[in-house]
Formats: C-alpha cells, sequence, structure tokens
C-alpha cells in the first residue's frame, strides 16, 4: 500500500493534480464566483503570456540549458509590433513578422552558445538586459494602442457562442503539437538524451549543436508569439511588457517537474502546472488577497518545485540502493 502510494508521488503529473484538486477546494471556499465555468475559462486569458513564455522553456531547461532573456525578447517583439502598426502594415503581417524577430533573436542566442561555447546563463541573461534596454530606446515610455477589434478579440473573446477563449485555442494549437514532438519523435527522445549525458549523446551521433541551436530559436518564436497575444489582449504594448516575468514563467516549468538539471519533464505537466498557478492567483484575486502575498506564494511554489522533486528522487535511489543490497 505504502510502496503504491509512493511510486504515485513519484508520478509528478499525479501530486499536480492533486495540487489542482485542493486548489479548487480552497477557492471555492474564499469566493462563491470561483468554482463557475465561466471564471475558470476567462481567467485563462491571463496566463496566455506566461504559457507561450514556458512553452518556450520547457525544451531549453529539459536539454540542461536555461533561456532567461523571454520576457525582454518579447518586450522588443511587442514594441516591433506596435512599430509596424504604426507603419500602417497589416496587422496580421506584423504579427507574423515580429514571431519570427522572436526566433531571430532566440537563434542569435543559440549561436552564441553554440559557437563560443559559452554558458547559456550568461549569454541569455545579457540579452534579458540588452533587449530590455533596447525596448526602451526604440520607445521609451510612449504605449502604442488602438489596435483593429478582430486582432483585440483574439486576446479577449471566446469562439462562437462558446466560454472558450481564443487565445487558449490557439494556445492549445501550439502546445499539443510540441507536446507529441518532444513525446513521441526522434528529435524529442535527442532533446532529452542531450539533457541526460551531452557527451554521451554526442558519441552516439546526435548533433547536439543544430539540435541546440534549433531548441533556442523556438524559445525565441514562443517570446514573440506571446508578444502578439500580450498585445492582443491589453490592446497596448509598452517597453516595460512583462517585466519580471521570468520568476513566473521559471516557477510553471520547474513546477511542472522539468528538472533544472535536464534530462526529464514533460509538456503535459507544464500544462497542469500553468492551470494550478492560474487557479491559485485567480483565487487569491476574487479574495483581494495583496499582490505582495501573491508573489510571496508564487515564490514558495518555485522553491517547492525544485526541493520536493529531489527529495521524491533521493528516495527512490535510497529504496533502489537497498533492495539491490537485500538481494
Amino acid at each position: 500500500m505504502m510502496s503504491g502510494i509512493a511510486r504515485l508521488g513519484r508520478r509528478w503529473e499525479f501530486v499536480l493534480a492533486v495540487l489542482i484538486m485542493l486548489a479548487l477546494a480552497v477557492g471555492s471556499a474564499l469566493s462563491p464566483f470561483f468554482l463557475t465555468m465561466d471564471n475558470l475559462l476567462s481567467q485563462t486569458r491571463d496566463l496566455m503570456v506566461i504559457g507561450f513564455l514556458a512553452l518556450g522553456l520547457t525544451p531549453v531547461v529539459i536539454m540542461g540549458d536555461i533561456d532567461l532573456s523571454g520576457e525582454a525578447n518579447l518586450a522588443v517583439c511587442a514594441v516591433a509590433f506596435g512599430l509596424l502598426f504604426e507603419q500602417h502594415v497589416d496587422i496580421w503581417l506584423a504579427s507574423a513578422a515580429v514571431i519570427g524577430l522572436g526566433a531571430i533573436i532566440g537563434a542569435l542566442n543559440g549561436a552564441l552558445i553554440v559557437a563560443l561555447r559559452l554558458p547559456s546563463l550568461i549569454v541569455t541573461l545579457a540579452t534579458l538586459i540588452s533587449l530590455r534596454g533596447l525596448a526602451f530606446v526604440l520607445v521609451e515610455e510612449r504605449p502604442i494602442a488602438g489596435f483593429p477589434g478582430a486582432f483585440v478579440a483574439l486576446g479577449n473573446q471566446t469562439i462562437g457562442g462558446t466560454l472558450v477563449p481564443q487565445s487558449l485555442v490557439v494556445f492549445l494549437a501550439v502546445a499539443l503539437p510540441c507536446w507529441f514532438v518532444l513525446a513521441s519523435t526522434v528529435s524529442g527522445r535527442q532533446l532529452y538524451a542531450i539533457g541526460s549525458n551531452a557527451t554521451a549523446a554526442k558519441l552516439s551521433g546526435v548533433a547536439s549543436d543544430r539540435v541546440r541551436l534549433a531548441v533556442f530559436t523556438f524559445s525565441g518564436a514562443m517570446a514573440g508569439c506571446a508578444a502578439v497575444i500580450l498585445a492582443a489582449h491589453y490592446d497596448s504594448v509598452r517597453a516595460d511588457a512583462a517585466q519580471g516575468a521570468v520568476l513566473s514563467v521559471l516557477t510553471v516549468v520547474l513546477l511542472g517537474g522539468v528538472s533544472i538539471f535536464g534530462g526529464s519533464g514533460s509538456i503535459g505537466a507544464v500544462l497542469l502546472s500553468l492551470a494550478l498557478i492560474g487557479l491559485i492567483q485567480n483565487g487569491m484575486r476574487l479574495a483581494d488577497i495583496p499582490a505582495e502575498p501573491q508573489a510571496l506564494v508564487i515564490g514558495g511554489l518555485l522553491i517547492f518545485s525544485v526541493v520536493i522533486p529531489r527529495l521524491l528522487t533521493s528516495y527512490g535511489e535510497r529504496r533502489r540502493a537497498k533492495h539491490a543490497f537485500v538481494t
């Protein structure tokens, strides 16, 4: 019985499912408006920016690297989107252009890491600082707003007469194929192999540099997607867009069971983690809990997401070692 519970506990998706049920129970106790389909679906609109950034960061961390530049990449893409709009570029063409811009920025990160053998932490931290500065140079503190109604609907309206937000459908249309690629393709297996042991993967014939470059390019493209969704949701862009989002993005990814040491994790668990954090934040907002305690909770979840999986892994290793000794 206890060993069965321990095995379930080591399945991080099960842990997240239990936490989601707990969040639903607590949220419904805090507010009578919490446990309604309208509230549960509408609050996902506020999660999509973090969701796209987390979607881009997940394969990077699985690979054993880190990308801290997502929020600043988003800011530059958002500002570029606004400037293109001011030049009367078609809104959908501008959207495609800034997704491409995000991918180019991500590819430059990857190229620096691969070509110069620099640590991804240092490269993306430098990019975070420089891109945020570039965003302010381009527009200073001037907001750009007034986008077409059909575009703004992407971030705020639902599909037809349903309660399902358009932005959620777009996010899932990107997230589900990514989940499939990581879980069921050769490219996905190569990614996990690099994260588990980069040297062994290279000796096995995995083109590690090419995979690393592709993953950072994908991360940048997701920052561009996040910029488009942010512009649609708020009907404006600013140079300080998504400032400080790196904490929330890291929390979503690590709470989703992606090992900070690389080699393990899944998109599915990250989606559960995103849902959990959204439920917690929504419940606290409905209960009029101030922003500071909310930040404290997110920071606590970040610590939880690193410490608990490590403890579960250590427990499993001790049990296996004890079993091997007995046999």
